[in-house]
């Protein structure tokens, strides 16, 4: 959806994540979302990530970093959603 911050709400066990996809190459409007998913996160206890296609530009990487949400390149999510299956 456009309109909500998060595109994945994900559960595997007792943890919970939240998950945005950048569909384009919009750098604002992806820190638009990361703010939301970030203060929605903080509430009801999930890990936060943003998956993109490739390697991140420097400035998007720090603006997210300094939100406490994850960079995940789309070539890596697999092992994300094994580590996370694993602590289950």
């Amino acid at each position: 959806s456009k309109r909500t911050p998060l595109d994945l709400l994900i559960r595997l066990g007792s943890r919970k994540a939240g998950v945005v996809v950048r569909h384009k190459r919009d750098h604002k409007k992806l820190l638009q979302r990361a703010v939301g998913l970030s203060a929605i996160s903080r509430l009801a206890n999930l890990d936060s990530f943003v998956l993109i296609d490739d390697a991140p530009e420097r400035g998007l990487r720090v603006d997210l970093e300094d939100l406490d949400v994850e960079i995940i390149e789309k070539s890596r999510y697999r092992n994300l959603l094994m580590s996370l299956r694993e602590e289950e």
